[in-house]
């Protein structure tokens, strides 16, 4: 007698392989095949036996302290501003594309043009994670003192926690980790002055090569959007475009250079004062991706075409990069590999392996060559 699979496999024309990729919802199929199976389920009357597999978990094999089969570790967005709740039709809620959620658990912060970076961390963790068969817990937050959020992440279950945030470390943030009883990894802050493992990108081999980029271009009038000095990453890439603008000889002129607000309107403002009149430099490198938007802004504005006659770098390779008209040339932050290490650190202290200060995962930027860059006009 045949088995029910190979009853409905029959009827709807297929294997009972795609019979089981149906009923575990795993693998590809194509909806009329889907379709076929689920009308030849209804037909036969009897619903086949869904298969069943043992998922290893290394995290319990490597002696990992557990309370619970299940381990959860909190993903926090430390947002520092007013948030918004985005819902969608499907009755899920997420943070511009980053990660689907449940209903009432997620956010959207009013910065939409960080939405990538962070979405390709989350993305890189809960790849990790999936490894050591561990679930994502993922919040935002404007309020790191929150209670709710306090009285989750102390919960037996919780195994680790992972925090992002948009405006670096600080006392609040400090106080908030060392208030954590799990394993933490913060991108908030750098390892100096942080009481957690952190994760950060190493700018400053992607500023010189950015630089150096610029320079091979035979641009000698180079300016800086330098954004809000209080984020380490933004103060490292200052620093390094003060250094290697320097070491290749060139003045670092004040005029052309603006900090002190991440703001894309600021950026454009900034710029627009930069470009206006004869003496003028001919490419401007920015501190994100964001605010190039800002400086592509202000020359259309002044009639000056990009890259003829400026050429505008970014930082990030944000999605919005490739967005770009012409495309961003930009320095690649490696944020899902960002995620994955994160959730190594994390592992690496449950398993004992690693007192938690002064650890640092630093991963390396690279330059993105697209077409907003080009030698400037004089030089043709």
């Amino acid at each position: 007698m045949k088995s029910a699979s190979e009853q409905v496999a029959k009827l709807a024309g297929c294997s009972t392989a795609t019979v089981s990729r149906v009923l575990n919802n795993s693998g590809a199929v194509s909806d009329t095949a889907r379709q076929a199976v689920l009308q030849a389920i209804r037909k036969v009357g009897v619903m086949p036996r869904r298969r069943t597999r043992r998922v290893r978990n290394p995290l319990a094999e490597s002696g990992v302290r557990s309370t619970k089969s299940t381990g959860l570790v909190e993903i926090v967005m430390n947002l520092h501003q007013p948030i918004e709740r985005l819902t969608l039709h499907d009755g899920t809620i997420e943070l511009g594309p980053i990660a689907v959620c449940p209903p009432d658990q997620f956010f959207c912060p009013e910065n939409r043009y960080s939405n990538s970076h962070f979405r390709r961390i989350i993305d890189g963790a809960i790849d990790e994670l999936g490894r050591w068969s561990l679930r994502p817990v993922i919040r935002a937050t404007n309020n790191l003192k929150d209670r709710q959020l306090l009285s989750d992440i102390r919960s037996p279950d919780m195994q680790g926690l992972i925090l992002l945030g948009m405006g670096g470390g600080g006392p609040v943030v400090s106080a908030f980790l060392r208030g954590v009883k799990c394993p933490a990894v913060s991108f908030s802050g750098s390892s100096q002055d942080c009481p957690t493992p952190t994760v950060e990108s190493d700018d400053t081999p992607g500023v010189r090569q950015m630089v150096d980029h610029l320079v091979g271009l035979g641009h000698s009038r180079i300016g800086y959007i330098a954004g809000n000095q209080n984020i380490a990453s933004f103060r490292e890439r200052y620093t390094a475009f003060r250094l290697f603008l320097t070491a290749a000889g060139l003045p670092v002129r004040p005029e052309w250079c603006f900090e002190g607000s991440d703001h894309i309107c600021d950026a454009e403002a900034a710029a627009e004062r930069m470009l206006t009149g004869a003496d003028r430099p001919t490419a401007i490198l920015c501190c994100y991706d964001g605010a190039a938007l800002g400086v592509y802004r202000a020359a259309r504005r002044l009639g000056l075409r990009i890259p003829e006659d400026l050429s505008i770098a970014g930082f990030g390779n944000q999605d919005i990069a490739d967005l770009f008209q012409p495309s961003l040339t930009t320095v690649n932050v490696p944020t899902h590999e960002m995620g994955r290490a994160a959730v190594t650190l994390l592992v690496m202290q449950n398993t004992q392996q690693v007192p938690s200060p002064g650890l640092s995962a630093r991963l390396r930027t690279s330059l993105v060559a697209r077409s907003s860059t080009a030698p400037p006009a004089e030089s043709k």
